[in-house]
């Protein structure tokens, strides 16, 4: 599903301050499990969404560890492809380094 269809900008993030934009149905649909609940204005955030946010930003940040090493290691081998199955091969290829050198990390830590 294309979020950017019909919007003028074509670029619009699952971020809270998004909402606002015409695509708003379609954003609440789809990713409201994956948007921050924002602090009431003048008010304290209640326990259930301060842990809700919390969990979120758990995610998000594992996520976002792996692309950023992969982004890292990455720069040594730009992914300058002629094809899109040559670029998807190297991006694959990247992935399985980095989840040898986690799983290697992973197994003399504990």
């Amino acid at each position: 599903m294309n979020l950017s269809t019909g919007l003028s900008s074509g670029l619009c993030s699952a971020r809270s301050a998004c909402l606002v934009h015409p695509t708003r149905a379609v954003l609440v649909q789809t990713l409201s499990r994956h948007i921050h609940r924002k602090k009431p204005r003048g008010k304290d955030m209640p326990e259930r969404s301060k842990q809700a946010n919390q969990k979120r930003s758990q995610v998000r940040a594992r996520v976002e560890h792996v692309y950023a090493d992969m982004k890292r290691d990455g720069k040594k081998f730009m992914v300058r492809c002629i094809s899109q199955a040559r670029a998807e091969l190297r991006i694959g290829l990247m992935n399985m380094v980095y989840n040898a050198r986690r799983w290697s990390f992973l197994s003399h830590v504990g």
